[in-house]
């Protein structure tokens, strides 16, 4: 008997296409950051389809901030 995998998705899970367009970045670059394990996603059983979860998105973003000037004076 197997244990059915759950995905701990905070919100409906995002398609490439879909988190694409919420992070304005092309889907060509989004699956360019997932081969460097660069950002947070879900891979499926057979590893063909990939999902993103948009709190996880989310935090990647705050974690990449870049100071303003003002802040780093």
């Amino acid at each position: 008997m197997s244990i059915p995998f759950k995905a701990s998705f905070t919100s409906r899970p995002l398609s490439a296409v879909e988190a694409a367009a919420y992070l304005y970045i092309s889907k060509s670059y989004l699956y360019q950051l997932t081969s460097r394990g660069a950002i947070p996603y879900w891979k499926s059983r057979g590893g063909k389809l990939i999902s993103f979860d948009q709190v996880a998105l989310d935090t990647w973003l705050k974690g990449h901030r870049v100071a303003s000037i003002e802040e780093r004076e």
